[in-house]
């Protein structure tokens, strides 16, 4: 009984630490959904800085008809320096406006995945809460079925207790009646017990 009793507090032990175990983890996984939310809410203001700026030039673009209005500055401006020069600055704004429309279409692909992660992170934290809630159970069943265990042992060792007053008091009752020593009782219980 000793033994079964100490293999189920070796069982609670472990259960117990699984726990712990598990609660850390969530509590790690909370934290990078939290650090997550933080870089797709920083990720979305960007976002949202560069669309603006997009169409304001955008909206400059048309307003100033950068397509043709540039050729004819660069046919208009006169020498050929001034040709070369207007015709470079015209290929550093369309490439500028390149640029800007790179990095706005990246900053959508990084909040894309940023909610991807995110999605995945709190898929992940849902599945070790299930198995958290699993663990709990399994202790909680253990601990119900441990108290049923030690219920049983206390009963069985009070019967037994019972039993071995009752044979003590038999044996009293005959040793009196047959007038017989506590020793020599004790010599026959020994010599039939040896047999």
């Amino acid at each position: 009984a000793a033994a079964y009793v100490t293999e189920l507090d070796a069982s609670l032990t472990r259960l117990e630490q699984e726990l712990d175990s598990l609660a850390g983890q969530i509590s790690g996984k909370e934290q990078e959904i939290s650090a997550a939310r933080e870089e797709l809410e920083a990720a979305r203001a960007t976002e949202n800085e560069q669309y603006e700026a997009m169409k304001l030039r955008i909206k400059y673009m048309y307003e100033s008809s950068s397509g043709t209005a540039t050729m004819e500055k660069v046919m208009t401006s006169g020498d050929i320096s001034s040709i070369l020069s207007q015709a470079e600055y015209s290929q550093q704004v369309h490439e500028y406006d390149r640029d800007q429309l790179k990095e706005y279409a990246n900053t959508v692909e990084e909040i894309e995945d940023l909610q991807d992660t995110l999605e995945t992170e709190r898929a992940n934290l849902e599945e070790l809460e299930a198995e958290n809630e699993v663990q709990q159970e399994k202790l909680n069943e253990t601990i119900s079925d441990k108290k049923d265990d030690i219920s049983n042992l206390d009963e069985m060792i009070q019967e037994a207790a019972q039993r071995a007053e009752a044979e003590e008091e038999a044996a009293r009752q005959a040793a009196k009646e047959l007038g017989l020593s506590r020793n020599e009782i004790y010599a026959l219980v020994v010599r039939n017990g040896s047999k």
